[in-house]
């Protein structure tokens, strides 16, 4: 086996963790932890988790903004998506996508001003605008 195909660590994050995206220039990850209710950030450089947030019930996607202000990740247990100031590492926001709707993936548009939740009861697509210059501070 070639080097690069070789595990060069391991992180714990929280309970269950189901996805992960990591900020442009790669200095963190988001996990996803879907049992847990919590979004775990793990430093690139140094191995290890810093914060872990407290984030809706059961997340199950998570993105990170172009700019690195925000992380936004859909909780399928109530039907949200929060909104993570990656400054202070806090949920700052969280909007409905509708109830019974399930939100599982999300993405963020290049220019960090929409985000794209899909939903996979009623097969939907919800977008939310985030208003710009205002980190943490989505306009719904």
């Amino acid at each position: 086996m070639a080097a690069a195909d070789a595990v060069t660590a391991t992180i714990t994050v929280g309970t269950g963790p189901v996805d992960v995206a990591v900020n442009p220039g790669g200095t963190t990850a988001y996990v996803a932890n879907n049992c847990g209710n919590t979004v775990s950030l793990a430093d690139a450089s140094t191995k290890t988790t810093t914060a872990t947030i407290p984030v809706g019930a059961t997340p199950y996607g998570v993105v990170v903004s172009p700019d690195r202000a925000l992380a936004c990740v859909v909780d399928r247990g109530s039907d949200h998506v929060s909104v993570i100031d990656t400054s202070t590492n806090s949920v700052t926001a969280a909007a409905t996508v509708g109830i019974g709707s399930a939100p599982q993936g999300v993405a963020v548009d290049p220019s960090g001003s929409l985000v794209y939740v899909t939903n996979a009861n009623g097969d939907t697509l919800s977008v939310f605008t985030v208003a710009p210059g205002a980190p943490g501070r989505p306009r719904w």
